[in-house]
């Protein structure tokens, strides 16, 4: 089955796993049981790997300026 995938839908198929939660930690294992190429399964690997990273850095910074945003908007309160 595993080759089968692998014939079918090429090496990517892995990259895109990779955006699976549960699959990202378990697509090592098909991936050797096909025999793809490591060097193939590294370059993949990273590519993923920086495109999550972007993501994490873009969410992180837009919730930061919407927080602080949110904050310089605030009126302080009488009791302060």
């Amino acid at each position: 089955m595993t080759e089968e995938l692998f014939a079918r839908h090429g090496a990517w198929t892995f990259s895109i796993a990779r955006f699976v939660p549960v699959a990202r930690h378990f697509i090592s294992i098909p991936a050797g049981v096909a025999r793809m190429r490591l060097p193939v399964f590294i370059l993949q690997r990273m590519l993923a790997a920086t495109v999550i990273a972007f993501g994490w850095i873009r969410k992180r910074r837009a919730a930061q300026r919407a927080g602080s945003a949110t904050a310089a908007t605030q009126v302080p309160s009488a009791a302060e």
